[in-house]
């Protein structure tokens, strides 16, 4: 809903936290913004606004030798990390020696010393809501018998097949990132202990989410973790056990685990397309209301990608057409990607790669887009040759600087003429996003991986986020021919950026409302001014790149705001029943 952006610079382009030089103050500086992004204290990104790189990915390099400064500051302050570290065993277990970590050890199923965060601790269920079951193999492939049966083997022995070394951190780490997950710890033990001294109560493992509050079901956002702002999120971020989740995606090679998504478009595809959007229980609301506005135009080949089943549940009996995919939405819990937020919008685009894989077009959507005009018949009557179409953004920076405009990850029109090459692009964004070393500080990795992709693809229109045309340009990706002459290598695939006037992101929406196909906006401004308002768009509160789930205000500012344009549909039909029931069972849709 929100797009998010690192803190701003001053007139001289250095961050507004600079590091002190002693080795006293860089500490202090790293505890206090282990709440903010709890590794980023101890990169170069101090000086440079470059928090570390995410889920053990290397940085990328840059002409201004950012990554050897990042190595260098690390190393600096790894001998005084050590010591504080040592200091923290000595002074016995804190808050993260929670008893069920003793019973594993007392029961021989891991031996003693073995960090919280590493999956031989995973087998337990603590009783926490489904965040607390992230993490089956953290990226590791430990063999349960040898977990069991550690003790017996010695502890040497089961650290060498879990591969681990002595110091109980991953072999295949690098010295750099060793040192980087040393100095988050190490600044992790003080912060709790700075918490016990003060009587506080440690913060939990896990954020919270829930769907029942009381005897009723809770209002969006109404059941989440309360306490986010923009320098604190209310539980622990663990960098050892962030960074030793799986980096991949977690699904198996094919689509096979999106079969009755692909057998419920197949049913009910219309000139070969669907239209599709996402969603959990929170966006329940926002949902019902892109559906009728769907249904509006009479699109009877709309359909939801439920990421909860709780969603799934109440589309079900409402007649309107979803899959439940909160089985392939669970599977990122063994991945870096730990926020609810970033798990969902990255697993919607490989819902909609297996779409593509299936020959069926998508014109793929976030639930906060509106249809004000008969969109779909703009977009077939556009250049057979383009495969894909993205509405233009303005974030993230280098991609505006090569291309002349960012793309939004929340409407995207694809084609399956080249059904596996599109596909494949689909997943590479995915991949990109999840590398990207902006991660730390924000929840759209889905933007940033399509953006990056493209950019790196040699994608140079020569336009701008404001160009009110349709700019076609060829991705150079992989062995493809760019001149599409049919010489050793297929075509090169082509891509267009929509007109700003009619698919506008950002600007004043009373002067564009008139030649808008869909509405779609939002405000940006720096977190500073917060909050900021433009006539017809969501009010800016502040940044969200900490949050796991959007709070009540998201919601209810955005619920707000469609009544003031008079796009919310939902007052006038609160029980509505879509007029284009799906014809497959239920069981195929369920996803299981």
């Amino acid at each position: 809903m929100e797009r998010s952006a690192p803190f701003r610079s001053n007139e001289h382009g250095s961050s507004r936290y600079n590091a002190p030089r002693s080795t006293f103050c860089k500490l202090f500086v790293c505890v206090f913004l282990l709440q903010i992004c709890p590794s980023c204290a101890f990169a170069s990104g101090m000086e440079t606004r470059l928090p570390p790189a995410p889920c053990g990915r290397s940085r990328p390099q840059s002409s201004e030798g950012r990554s050897e400064m990042w190595s260098e500051e690390t190393n600096e302050n790894a001998k005084h990390t050590r010591m504080l570290l040592q200091e923290g065993a000595e002074d016995g277990p804190l808050e993260e020696d929670i008893p069920e970590h003793f019973a594993d050890e007392e029961a021989g199923r891991v031996p003693k010393g073995t960090p919280s965060w590493h999956p031989a601790r995973a087998h337990r269920s603590s009783g926490q809501d489904s965040m607390d079951t992230a993490g089956k193999d953290g990226g590791h492939e430990v063999d349960e018998d040898t977990v069991i049966n550690s003790q017996e083997r010695g502890s040497l022995e089961w650290r060498r097949v879990a591969g681990l070394g002595p110091d109980g951190l991953p072999t295949s780490w690098s010295q750099a990132k060793r040192d980087e997950v040393e100095a988050a710890t190490a600044a992790q033990l003080l912060a709790r202990r700075q918490r016990r001294e003060k009587g506080l109560l440690p913060l939990p493992h896990f954020p919270t989410h829930s769907t029942r509050c009381g005897e009723r079901a809770c209002r969006p956002g109404e059941g989440n973790m309360k306490g986010y702002t923009m320098s604190f999120q209310p539980y622990e971020h663990r960098e050892a056990y962030v960074q030793s989740r799986s980096r991949d995606i977690p699904h198996p090679a094919g689509y096979s685990h999106y079969s009755g998504l692909v057998a419920l478009a197949q049913s009910m595809q219309k000139d070969g397309m669907v239209i599709v959007t996402s969603g959990d229980w929170d966006y329940r609301e926002l949902v019902l209301n892109w559906v009728m506005h769907t249904h509006k135009h009479n699109y009877s080949n709309a359909l939801v990608i439920a990421m909860d089943t709780e969603l799934f549940e109440e589309l079900q009996r409402r007649g309107i057409a979803s899959f439940d995919n909160s089985a392939n939405l669970d599977a990122w819990q063994t991945t870096c990607l730990q926020r609810h937020i970033q798990a969902v919008r990255t697993e919607r685009h490989l819902a909609v790669a297996a779409l593509i894989a299936a020959g069926i077009d998508v014109l793929h959507t976030d639930s906060t887009v509106i249809f004000l005009q008969d969109t779909v018949a703009w977009l077939l009557a556009q250049p057979a040759e383009i495969d894909v179409f993205f509405q233009r953004d303005d974030w993230p920076e280098e991609p505006v600087h090569k291309m002349g405009t960012a793309v939004n990850a929340g409407f995207i029109y694809l084609r399956s003429s080249r059904s596996l090459d599109v596909a494949r692009l689909v997943n590479d964004a995915v991949k990109r996003g999840m590398i990207e070393f902006y991660l730390r500080w924000n929840n759209i990795p889905d933007q940033y991986g399509w953006s990056f992709v493209l950019s790196n693809g040699k994608v140079r229109p020569h336009t701008s986020e404001f160009a009110n045309e349709t700019t076609a340009s060829v991705l150079q990706y992989g062995k493809c021919d760019p001149d599409s002459l049919g010489r050793d290598a297929p075509a090169c695939l082509r891509v267009g950026f929509l007109p700003y006037d009619r698919f506008p992101r950002h600007g004043h929406w009373p002067g564009l409302a008139a030649t808008a196909h869909i509405y779609h906006m939002t405000l940006g401004c720096t977190q500073e001014n917060a909050p900021c308002f433009s006539p017809g768009i969501r009010p800016f509160r502040g940044h969200r790149q900490r949050l796991d789930r959007y709070d009540q205000t998201d919601f209810d500012d955005m619920v707000a705001t469609l009544r003031g344009i008079g796009a919310w549909l939902l007052d006038g039909a609160p029980d509505y029943q879509s007029p284009f029931s799906p014809s497959l069972s239920r069981e195929v849709v369920r996803g299981d």
